[in-house]
């Protein structure tokens, strides 16, 4: 993580992968919160936490984002959590209801 301390001042959008890359259907890795925790205060220590949006992507599950989003995911990337769902509606519903942690 500490590779985009560098960038923060200039960037609006974070995204962190938690799940090893380029294999579909993973679960969530077990460093995927901490980190999501760690990269935001950095963010907070470069004074941007409120100007950058930290976004979890990978391992996305109806389980998973509940914690992501405690842990301090602003958003979620979706795959198959909303457009496997056949009430999209009510999945983004349920998604913009839960809350990041504060």
């Amino acid at each position: 993580l500490e590779a985009i301390e560098p960038f923060l001042p200039r960037v609006a959008f974070v995204t962190l992968l938690g799940t090893s890359i380029g294999v579909k259907g993973q679960s969530l890795s077990e460093e995927a919160c901490p980190r999501l925790t760690e990269a935001r205060a950095l963010m907070r220590k470069a004074g941007r936490e409120a100007d950058i949006r930290l976004a979890a992507d990978g391992g996305i599950r109806h389980e998973t984002v509940p914690l992501l989003r405690a842990a301090g995911a602003d958003t979620v990337v979706l795959g198959s959590l909303a457009f496997g769902d056949p009430d999209l509606a009510q999945r983004m519903a349920w998604l913009h209801g839960l809350k990041a942690a504060a």
